[in-house]
Order: C-alpha cells, then sequence, then structure tokens
C-alpha cells in the first residue's frame, strides 16, 4: 500500500513538472530540437560533457 502511495506521488509530481514546462512553452514559444536534445544525450551517454543545447523559437 505504502508503495502505491509513493507510486502516485511521483506521478502527481510529474504532471505537475509536466504542467510548469507546458506554461513556460506557451509563454515563450521556445523549445530544444529533439535532434538536438538527442544529440546532446548520446554525447552525456558516451562520458562526454557536451553544452546544454539552447531553447529556439518553435516551428510548428
Amino acid at each position: 500500500m505504502a508503495d502505491h502511495i509513493l507510486e502516485e506521488a511521483d506521478n502527481n509530481d510529474l504532471h505537475v513538472l509536466a504542467d510548469q514546462r507546458f506554461k513556460n512553452f506557451l509563454a515563450t514559444q521556445k523549445t530544444i530540437p529533439w535532434a538536438e536534445a538527442s544529440a546532446y544525450l548520446d554525447k552525456r551517454a558516451a562520458g562526454n560533457t557536451p553544452s546544454l543545447p539552447q531553447p529556439q523559437q518553435f516551428v510548428p
């Protein structure tokens, strides 16, 4: 039962974080393109320390 309560709390935290990020996106219209985020994560996984990708204006 305690595990279920912790899992629900984690899910709620995830939704709160997602809502905050979406509100930020709506306010700024800036995002990090997936190709840049993926390349960054690949470099991190390989043990490198790449610079963080910078948000760019969203283009649909």
